[in-house]
Formats: structure tokens, C-alpha cells, sequence
């Protein structure tokens, strides 16, 4: 019974900080233990089981903290492979091209009216955002983790959230670039969305192509540089 106590405990901890930042401070185990209810015997077996799979870190005499969860390490390592190999601007937009073309292709393929729904409410947000670039951003990320999803390939989602960490690190959120691109981007977003409503795998192709044009985002990235020198 106790064994299904704190794994139960677990799961709880581990819902409820899914959504926290990487290094936030949980309380104390006396206060966590009174919150689920369970004796401090039972609230360290849950919270050795959340440090055993990563995603808290306890320090002694300093506190539980939320860790790094196992896509947020892949992209850290990663990004550490990618930086000490000096990869350039191009080769991070070459591949990031490759794999979202494929993503596409398995989103007209396999995508349900309810992972289209998402999409169409993703994009709609992203509208009401476009005087907030930083949150626009943001919603445009979830919106190709989305198209992930609708792969149906787990792998997809934790590639495409770890190529767009690292190239938010190699200052490239076309946005941020260049900001008259949202106007373009949210066209070719509708009409994606539209090619994958009529399953037509062409033209999602030719707008991922479109959409990931390396000779705007090298102008974008130029024209950036620019305007900050002036």
C-alpha cells in the first residue's frame, strides 16, 4: 500500500511542476508532506523517485529544486555537441528545414480534426499576438511542437523543441530577425493548416519550403545586424 502511496505522490509532484522553470525552489518536505497527506517517509520516496528520473534536484540543508526534465538534457547536450563543433547559421537552418519538411508530410498523413483544432487555435492566438513579438514567439513554437504532434511520432516533438532552443540561441526566431516577417509566416501558417484539412502533401511541401527559405532568414539575420550598428 505504501509503495503505491508515493509513487502515487510522484505523480502528483511530477504534474505539477511540468509547467515550472528549471531551478525553482519547491517547499519544504514538511510542507509538501502536510499538502498530499503523507508521512516524510513516504514524501522522500516520491521525491527520490523524481530526482532518480531528473526532473528535481535535493540539495541538503538548501532545498528541493526543479531539474532539468530528460528533453530539456537532450537539448543541453546537444547544444553542447553543436556549439563545440562550431556549427553555422546555415547548417542549423538546413536541417531544421529537412526535419520540419518530413513533419509536415506525416501532418497531412496522419493529423485528426482534433490536432487541427489545436493548430487552428494556436494560429488564432498567434493573430491576437502580433504587436507582442516575444509572446508571438512563443505561440509559434507551440504551433510546429503541435504539427510534431500530429506526426504521431514521439521523436518529432523533442527534436523540433530542441532545434528551436538552440537556434533562439543563434539569435534566429525569424521574428526576432526580422519582424515583417509575421505578416508571411502567419499566411504560410493558414495555409498550411488548409493543405493539411485537404490531406494535400504537394503544396504542404511547397510551403514548408516557403517557410523556411535560408536566403530570407541570412537577409533577416543581416538586415538585424544593420539596424543595430544604426
Amino acid at each position: 500500500m505504501e509503495d503505491f502511496l508515493y509513487k502515487n505522490v510522484a505523480r502528483e509532484i511530477e504534474t505539477k511542476i511540468k509547467d515550472k522553470e528549471v531551478g525553482t525552489k519547491l517547499p519544504s518536505e514538511r510542507e509538501l508532506a502536510v499538502t498530499y497527506g503523507v508521512s516524510r517517509n513516504v514524501l522522500r520516496e516520491a521525491l527520490k523517485l523524481l530526482s532518480e528520473k531528473g526532473l528535481l534536484k535535493i540539495m541538503p540543508g538548501k532545498g528541493i529544486y526543479v531539474a532539468a526534465d530528460d528533453k530539456q538534457k537532450f537539448t543541453n547536450r546537444l547544444e553542447d555537441y553543436l556549439l563545440r563543433n562550431d556549427s553555422s547559421l546555415l547548417d542549423f537552418v538546413e536541417v531544421r528545414q529537412t526535419l520540419e519538411l518530413a513533419v509536415f508530410q506525416k501532418a497531412v498523413d496522419r493529423a485528426t480534426q482534433e490536432d487541427i483544432k489545436v493548430l487552428e487555435n494556436i494560429y488564432q492566438e498567434m493573430e491576437n499576438s502580433r504587436n507582442n513579438i516575444s509572446k508571438f514567439n512563443k505561440l509559434d513554437m507551440q504551433f510546429h511542437i503541435q504539427l510534431a504532434n500530429c506526426s504521431k511520432n514521439t521523436i518529432y516533438p523533442i527534436f523540433i523543441n530542441s532545434f528551436y532552443q538552440l537556434t533562439d540561441k543563434k539569435l534566429f526566431m525569424i521574428t526576432q530577425l526580422y519582424p515583417i516577417r509575421v505578416d508571411s509566416a502567419q499566411r504560410e501558417h493558414l495555409a498550411l493548416i488548409k493543405a493539411i484539412k485537404d490531406r494535400n502533401k504537394d503544396e504542404a511541401v511547397k510551403i514548408g519550403y516557403k517557410h523556411f527559405n535560408i536566403s530570407d532568414i541570412i537577409s533577416g539575420e543581416i538586415k538585424n545586424k544593420t539596424s543595430f550598428k544604426d
